[in-house]
């Protein structure tokens, strides 16, 4: 098993360690994120924190209902953003 794969496993556990190393490695990318959207800096960091609430939220029934399709998707969208 990967190391994220690991780390989301641990956060769909409700694993605080985790969650933390999860924010950490993507928080800054998701902020620029935000910040493209929102063109301000406040109204971002608040988007960022409600998302990751969302996140840490997410039953594991719904994360394994999500599959690599559907992430790719996403990863395009943004890459297409920068």
């Amino acid at each position: 098993m990967t190391e994220i794969k690991k780390i989301i496993k641990g956060c769909l556990a409700g694993d605080r360690r985790d969650q933390e190393l999860l924010y950490r490695r993507y928080a800054s990318k998701l902020y620029a994120v935000c910040l493209q959207y929102s063109g301000n800096d406040e109204e971002a960091r608040d988007i960022l924190q409600e998302g990751f609430i969302k996140i840490f939220g997410l039953p594991s029934k719904i994360y394994n209902k999500v599959n690599k399709e559907k992430f790719a998707k996403v990863k395009k969208v943004l890459k297409r953003k920068k």
